[in-house]
């Protein structure tokens, strides 16, 4: 017999995907417009004195 698929919750589980990767990509882009590598465009308290030092001189 066939296994019987549940479109629905096939459906959300993709979203959800599709979402984490959107995120990623925006973190990425970010680092590469702010001219930080990757990894620190995420740290949050790096962001913060990157944007205080911008609007300060």
């Amino acid at each position: 017999m066939a296994e019987k698929i549940d479109l629905n919750k096939l459906y959300h589980e993709s979203k959800k995907e599709r979402t984490e990767k959107q995120t990623k990509m925006e973190r990425a882009l970010e680092g590469v417009v702010c001219g930080l590598p990757r990894n620190t465009a995420d740290d949050t308290i790096l962001k913060k004195r990157m944007d205080q030092e911008n609007t300060n001189g």
